[in-house]
């Protein structure tokens, strides 16, 4: 019979050994893996290693006591003291949050008045109507990610072998053999994960490929489901993940039981590391074209090599006022007009020039 003391030491050591394997579940491309990466004058706040989560990392105060197999915080990176462009930009530039409003569920079937003959400054213009939390919050999301920014701009090509390996051809269901494809991130876009299953509102079992189980639990983004079933009345909707495949298929059967919403799944072994980064490269999908389909991700590092395909959604880790997926659901109704996806993206969010712009604006000011 074991001892009270080695009882207690057994439960600690378990409790431990839990908290790792549901790090391994689940990667972020807002943890570098292997290696600590310099990027000009700008360092990542945290020495990172494989799959250890990043420490030192300021959060922000609602979200103290969240824990999660990823980067816990959207606050991802500081700037070194040092660095005079982030000074002045701090110095210069403040960032408000926009007031919470009243609203209301969103009605998934109310039409929009959108049609396909629409010209793109017309489709653009009802894209900003819509408001998807403005601009500056945005580009406040972007300022965090500035590195990745940098990265982005620097980032070496695929190797076109690499990407062949894996490319995959994704059957069409029927009724969207011609509809455009939006693609969802699923950690801290749909969902966040917990490591600890009692902070969590669904308890899930994970079972690993040796047959191994362990109890995890998610939070649900708020408009998380309506946004998907909105999505699939227009396109084709997938899943891509850098997580395993035995975690996200838990999460995504409990989103999507009857599969009929999210139409494929895309896992860890789909993503392409380059430089030592998670990168969800569109091209892997041999069979779409490239100005049809959407990346939907927090993480500016996963649409790399197709920024103007990506919407920079804001990480979610525990707000129940959130709705950014719920003013998505208009943004997807009017993008879905169009003829090239990135050319609405673009002229929306300009993420292909925010770099050089901000970078424009601080030599205007020195000057």
């Amino acid at each position: 019979m074991l001892s009270q003391v080695e009882s207690l030491n057994r439960r600690k050591f378990n409790k431990t050994q839990n908290k790792t394997r549901i790090k391994e579940l689940s990667i972020s491309n807002q943890d570098f893996p292997n290696e600590t990466i310099q990027l000009g004058n700008l360092t990542p706040s945290i020495n990172v290693q494989s799959r250890i989560r990043p420490k030192y990392i300021q959060r922000p105060l609602a979200q103290k006591n969240i824990n999660s197999p990823k980067c816990s915080s959207s606050f991802k990176f500081k700037f070194e003291d040092n660095d005079e462009v982030s000074r002045s930009f701090n110095n210069t530039i403040r960032f408000s949050n926009s007031k919470k409003e009243n609203f209301k569920s969103p009605i998934i079937n109310s039409p929009r008045s959108l049609n396909s003959s629409m010209k793109l400054n017309q489709i653009v213009k009802q894209v900003k109507s819509v408001g998807l939390s403005g601009e500056l919050a945005y580009k406040e999301h972007l300022f965090q990610t500035f590195q990745a920014m940098k990265f982005i701009k620097n980032i070496k090509p695929i190797d076109p072998e690499a990407l062949r390996l894996k490319t995959v051809n994704l059957p069409r269901r029927k009724g969207y053999e011609n509809a455009k494809t939006v693609i969802f991130d699923l950690d801290e876009t749909l969902v966040h994960c917990c490591e600890n299953p009692l902070d969590a509102d669904i308890p899930l079992t994970v079972t690993f490929p040796n047959g191994d189980t362990l109890d995890v639990g998610i939070n649900v983004r708020p408009y998380a489901r309506e946004c998907l079933l909105a999505a699939c009345q227009q396109f084709e909707v997938i899943v891509y993940t850098a997580s395993q495949q035995c975690y996200a298929d838990e999460v995504l059967d409990y989103l999507d039981p009857s599969r009929e919403i999210i139409h494929h799944r895309l896992y860890r072994e789909r993503c392409v590391v380059n430089e030592g980064v998670y990168i969800k490269d569109l091209r892997v999908i041999g069979n779409r074209r490239l100005k049809d389909m959407l990346i939907i991700d927090n993480s500016a590092y996963s649409f790399a090599h197709q920024i103007d395909n990506g919407i920079p959604i804001i990480s979610w880790y525990n707000d129940s006022d959130d709705r950014e997926l719920y003013k998505l659901i208009d943004y997807l109704k009017v993008v879905a007009k169009s003829n090239d996806v990135r050319s609405v993206n673009r002229q929306t969010f300009h993420l292909e020039s925010f770099y050089d712009d901000y970078m424009h604006d601080f030599m205007r000011k020195e000057n």
